[in-house]
Order: C-alpha cells, then structure tokens, then sequence
C-alpha cells in the first residue's frame, strides 16, 4: 500500500505555491551575496582609491537590493501563510470525515486522548510544512552557492570552510539521532499524563463524590515528573548541540580570520575579501545552526505523519447503500451472527439466531455482561460480526450506508448523551428540515412538551455540556424524542426508561405500544411494563439467546436457569 496518499493530493494541489516560495528563496539567497560584495568593494576599492562617487553608487544599489529583500521576504511570508491555511483546513477536513467514517469498534477501542493527539499532529504537520522549518529547507540547498562564491574571492581558505561544513553536518546528523530519541520520549509520557487527566475530568464527580483525590493526584504527579524529566532530558540534548554549534561557528571566524591575515601577508588575499568570506561563513553555517534547532520540530512531523498515515489507511464503514431501500418492512434477522470486540477475547454475541417480525415490540431481557447492548448494536450495523450476517428485509445489513441506517433505525442509547446546544437542535441535530408542529408532537407524545415550554428560554434553552442544566429524566426523554424524529421504521431502545418517573414511564409504554402497529421496536428492558406490551421476549446470558418466544415461555425458562 503507497504512503502518504493523503497528504500527497494535499501536497499536489500546493505544488504552485511551493513552486514559488522556492523560486522566491532562490532569489533571496542571490541577493544575500550583495552585502559581502558591498563590503568587498568599500575595503578593496572605495577605501584604498577614496572613491567617494563609487561609495554613493554601492550605496544605491544596497537601497535597492534591501528594499527588494524585504519586498521578497513578504511575499514568502505571505505564501506560508497560505500554505498553512490550506493545510488546516484540509487536512481536518480529512480527519474529521475519515473519524466519523471508521467502524465503530475502532472509536471504542481507542483512548480519548488519542483522537485528540490527531488533531495535535495536524498543527505539528502544519508548523513544519508552513513555518520556519519550510523556509530552512527552501534555504539549505542554496547553500552551495555561498561556497562557490567564497571560493571565487577567497579560494587560499575556502577549503577551511569546506571541512568546517563537513564537520558542522555530522554535528547535524548526531543531534538528529540523539534529539530524536529524547523527542519520542518525551512525547510518549506526554501522551500518558493527558489521557491520565482526561480520565480526571472525565470521572470529577466520582473522584469527588469518593474522596479519590489523594490517589488521582499521587498517579498524576507519577506522570508529571516522568513527563518533566522526559523534556528537560530533550531539551539538554538539543542545547548542547545548539551550544556546540555555535561555538563552531565562533571557532569557523577564529580560524578563517587567521588563516586569512596570513594569506593577505603573503598577498593571497584582500582584507575585503577575508571580511565578504566571514559574513558569507556566517550565512552558510546559520541554517546548519538551525537545523540542530529544528530537529525536534521534524522528529514530531515524522510521527505525526506516521500516526495520520496508520488512521488514513483504515477501511472506512460504508456511507451509501449498495441496494434500493424503498418500502422497508422491518423485518430482521441474525444469523449465526458471533462478534468479538477484539481478536483474542471470547465472543460477545455468540452464534446468535433470532428473527424481528415487522410490526412488533421484541423485548431483550437478561443479567449485565451477557451481551445485550452487543446485540443492539450489532442490529443497527455499529459492530460487523466476524461470522454470521444481520439481514434487514432480506438485505445483508453490509449493503445498507450509514446514512440510510441512521435515516431506517431511531436509538436511544443507554447512556444519553447531549451536545452542548439547546434542546432543539439535540432533538432535531441533523433532521433540521422537521417543522415545528411535527417537533412539538413528538414532544407532547412523551409528556416532553410542558416540561420543555415551563423554562424560560423553552425550546431554545441551553442544556450544557453532557446535558448537565437538565435532569436526567428530561435528558432521557430528549434521546427518546430523537429517535423518533424522522419518522424510523425501526426503533431501538437501551433501557428507556431508566430515570423516568411511574407517569413517564407509563406514557412511554402506551405510546410504544400504539408505534408497534406500524414499527419494529427492539428494546432491552427489565420494566414490567415494557414486558407486558411485548409481542417477543428475548432470554440473553453469556453472550447467547437462551430463548426467545411468548412471554410465558421465556419467563418459564428463567425460572428453569
């Protein structure tokens, strides 16, 4: 499989800009010969023959050369600007699509604080491609002109500075192998101490309800010190190569200069040219000098590329159905269907067979950790079972999209989660096209509406993060109203009533009941209620149907258990 196939359409559509960021450097760099050559001249020449006209003709053409430097270092700034724009832009594009598109089991199986560490690496992509690190790459190659110059007027010492380079690039390469190591160290016990805290935010209350924050803190300073040792490790690296550097650069005049004076006593060399070769010295030897600088900037890109490249490369669900959806029924089956949420553990869902019919309540009864939510999600195409299929209306459920999914099957999760936004748009999210009679309805149909119309802001009002400013039994009926927007023809629901009061939940249950006659309802409950409307019940324990059928039959084969 080709590397980097994402980043390189990216990179293909900057092509230009590159193009002229480098030609811009180019010229750059030619002008940046005009200095020592200014200083050549007024040593060798305007000095020596007190050519006052020839200085003031020097002098003009150095207006010009500065003004044009500054006109072209503009220019090259603004074009990274674009370029790093570009970047941002895209390449979250591409990540945020490529998140929302992965399986399921892949998001659930992954740290939170790894999805965050992606879009981090989209600033350390960006820093690299569009910052000083760029410009230094552009740079570097042009490098070579500076040697060919210096050896046109100064050629008794330009091999000093051949060896000086040679040396000064071994320095590079060893501070990248040493800054390297240290970088991904450091990055690793970063990557450790914020998941560490995401996991302390994400419990608070429980840490506080429990009195837990002794411990929290002892494993986080654990972390904290690893993470601090980690970077002043990397960053003792990267100063003493900084540091070497830079008294080579020292040590590169001490001995140009005397090698020079002892040229211009044997009148091999001007003392213009010995100052020109100094500064062209200092030019050639600055980017080396910031490349020792740069090496952690390139060691983050390179694992930021590696880590991008790893989550490009993963198969994406299907978002479009493969096959004509109209006039769906509802009926479901699984057969044979058995999952494992990873490769080595034992199955969750284990030979499943069971048949939905259309235009009906199927309840799922059954201990916790004997595969229940497995199974609902496994129903609704979140998780694909390694053996067996779940066929919808005669369809494997693999040909159905997301989309389509999303659009057939209303879900009401067990645990309820609400975006920061007001009650409105999480009923509606992205179904923003349904009136507001038809919201109200649904509303009124789970005893939602007055509760909603009796806050200040009704409709309209805020319900914070996780859906904190609303009880959780309003939060409950905000999921359920959800599910139902659209109009599904099939609903699922993971313990619907949980948090709701006794009226509640009987509306709830008669309302279940008049939507059976034209839907297939799924639901995983304990409520009497729920079980009495029930159509089928279904018996789970250790990830398997023990049975399913008539209320009476199950119920006599828990009590045989």
């Amino acid at each position: 499989m080709l590397k980097y196939n994402w980043l390189k359409k990216i990179l293909e559509d900057l092509k230009p800009i590159f193009t002229e960021v480098f030609i811009g450097s180019l010229f750059i760099n030619l002008l940046a010969i005009a200095v020592p050559i200014f200083v050549l001249q007024v040593y060798d020449r305007v000095i020596s023959h007190s050519g006052i006209s020839t200085l003031q003709g020097l002098m003009l053409g150095m207006l010009g050369v500065i003004f044009f430097d500054f006109i072209l270092r503009q220019t090259r700034s603004k074009l990274m600007q674009r370029v790093a724009v570009n970047l941002d832009v895209k390449v979250n594009e591409l990540l945020f699509t490529k998140i929302t598109s992965l399986p399921l089991q892949k998001i659930e199986s992954t740290s939170g604080s790894y999805w965050h560490l992606l879009f981090q690496d989209i600033t350390s992509l960006r820093n690299a491609l569009s910052g000083h690190s760029a410009i230094l790459a552009c740079d570097l190659p042009f490098a070579l002109i500076f040697i060919f110059f210096i050896f046109i007027i100064a050629s008794p010492i330009a091999w000093i500075l051949v060896l000086i380079f040679f040396i000064f690039s071994i320095i590079a390469w060893k501070a990248s192998e040493s800054v390297t190591e240290a970088s991904r160290s450091e990055k690793k016990n970063i990557v450790t101490k914020e998941s560490l805290l995401s996991e302390i935010i994400s419990a608070r209350s429980t840490i506080k309800s429990l009195n837990f924050t002794k411990k929290t803190k002892h494993d986080f300073d654990i972390k904290q010190e690893a993470s601090i040792l980690g970077s002043m490790t990397r960053g003792n690296r990267t100063d003493f190569f900084m540091n070497l550097g830079h008294s080579l650069t020292i040590t590169t005049t001490v001995i140009l200069t005397t090698a020079g004076a002892i040229s211009i006593i044997n009148k091999e060399l001007t003392i213009g040219a010995l100052i020109a070769t100094n500064m062209l010295a200092g030019r050639l030897l600055g980017p080396l000098n910031q490349l020792i600088g740069t090496w952690r900037i390139l060691t983050n890109l390179k694992e930021s590329l590696a880590r991008l490249d790893q989550l490009f490369n993963i198969k994406n669900e299907s978002y479009n159905s493969s096959i004509n959806l109209q006039n769906i029924a509802g009926e479901i089956k699984l057969e044979n269907a058995s999952f494992k949420y990873h490769q080595k553990s034992k199955p969750a869902l284990d030979r499943i067979n069971l048949y939905i019919s259309s235009n009906s309540i199927n309840t799922i009864i059954g201990p916790n950790s004997s595969g229940k939510t497995t199974l609902l999600k496994t129903i609704l195409g979140l998780y694909h079972p390694f053996e067996g299929r779940v066929i919808l209306d005669g369809a494997d459920i693999k040909q159905i999209g997301r989309k389509d999914l999303a659009n057939l099957i209303g879900y009401v999760p067990q645990e309820t989660f609400l975006f920061d936004s007001t009650i409105k748009e999480n009923i509606l999210w992205s179904n923003t096209n349904i009136p507001d009679d038809q919201v109200i309805k649904i509303c009124e149909s789970i005893n939602l509406h007055k509760t909603i119309i009796d806050m200040p802001d009704g409709y309209g009002t805020i319900v914070g993060e996780q859906g904190q400013n609303l009880s959780s039994g309003v939060r409950k009926k905000v999921a359920i109203a959800r599910s139902l927007v659209g109009n599904p023809k099939i609903i699922i629901m993971d313990e619907p009533t949980n948090n709701l009061d006794q009226e509640s939940e009987r509306i709830l249950t008669r309302l279940i009941s008049d939507l059976s006659k034209y839907k297939s309802i799924i639901i995983v409950s304990h409520s009497q209620s729920i079980i009495d409307i029930s159509n089928n019940l279904i018996l789970m324990n250790n990830s398997k149907i023990i049975k399913s059928g008539m209320k009476e039959e199950v119920i006599k084969a828990i009590q045989n258990l």
